[in-house]
């Protein structure tokens, strides 16, 4: 049996100098768009699904096969932000308790779009793959130290 939880957020865009901000126009990340699923080495599976654009904002959910985790994502204007908020991804987990986290819109290139933080320590990475895949990089800098979690999530 398929399980598949969908939505994640792609769909504003923030110009260079962040500080004009133009509707994204969304076709161009229908390449985001379906449901995949991941597979690490140890077998465990991770599906995810994006959805949109629906009035600029793509939305997506991620699911552990196992039930033990589920992360929600939006793109477009900041949850709660004031109007004309910024652009980025909202992201709610459980290493936030569901609280909604916000990253903003770096830059948006043909099949690809990266989100980072002010300061440089956080940078989500989105980009297509072959055969209508996604990949998704996510790199965290602390104390001079950086991480990155590659994902590759390959159509159902």
């Amino acid at each position: 049996m398929k399980t598949i939880i969908g939505a994640c957020a792609l769909a504003l865009l923030l110009n260079a100098a962040a500080t004009a901000q133009t509707a994204l126009d969304g076709n161009s990340l229908t390449w985001l768009i379906g449901n995949r699923v991941a597979m690490t080495a140890a077998g465990a599976k991770t599906y995810e699904a994006f959805t949109g654009p629906q009035n600029g904002v793509v939305t997506g959910t991620a699911l552990a096969v196992n039930g033990t985790y589920t992360e929600y994502h939006k793109i477009g204007p900041q949850m709660g932000g004031p109007a004309n908020a910024p652009y980025g991804l909202s992201v709610a987990n459980p290493r936030s308790n569901m609280a909604w986290g916000f990253t903003p819109l770096k830059v948006i290139e043909k099949d690809k779009i990266v989100f980072e933080t002010a300061d440089g320590a956080r940078r989500i990475t989105y980009f297509a793959e072959p055969g209508n895949g996604v990949g998704a990089w996510v790199e965290s800098t602390a104390n001079g130290a950086t991480t990155k979690t590659e994902y590759h999530f390959k159509p159902l």
